[in-house]
């Protein structure tokens, strides 16, 4: 039986049981990107195990000198043995739906250009691409209502 359960910790220990010894799972180590520790995870177990998770935290953009609250979603993944089944989905619509209960008219996300076309399914958008290696894409009110949330200035 798989169950959605709202994890209050993740950490190496977690990360570590859903990759099961796999390396690199996202095609993102060689690029140098630091990831920031989330403040909610989404995770889904199958028989105790965890097999899948996503996690979220709320960020601060700044363009042009202007600010504007945001969350970011990221730390998806979902163990090899159970890709292709949808889980992935799962978990980012779980955590996007704990995203927009944050309040933040924008949520954004980093991928490689391979997974574009997953998030897009979701509902996510491409804003643009900043580098060959990987694309900002955003959900929420940024794109997909006729207009961009401009950043309040503080």
């Amino acid at each position: 039986m798989t169950c959605l359960v709202d994890l209050p910790g993740y950490g190496a220990r977690e990360r570590a049981e859903i990759l099961d010894g796999e390396q690199d799972a996202a095609g993102v180590d060689g690029l140098g990107l630091v990831w920031r520790d989330k403040i909610g995870h989404v995770v889904l177990r199958r028989d105790g195990r965890l097999i899948a998770h996503a996690g979220w935290l709320p960020i601060e953009l700044s363009v042009g000198g202007r600010t504007a609250a945001a969350v970011g979603l990221g730390g998806v993944l979902i163990h090899r043995s159970f890709r292709g089944q949808g889980l992935g989905a799962t978990v980012v619509e779980a955590a996007t739906d704990r995203m927009r209960q944050l309040g933040s008219p924008i949520g954004l996300l980093f991928c490689t250009n391979a997974r574009v076309h997953f998030y897009e399914r979701l509902g996510w958008r491409a804003l643009r691409t900043e580098s060959a290696d990987y694309i900002v894409l955003a959900e929420f009110n940024v794109v997909g209502v006729n207009r961009v949330v401009e950043p309040t200035p503080r």
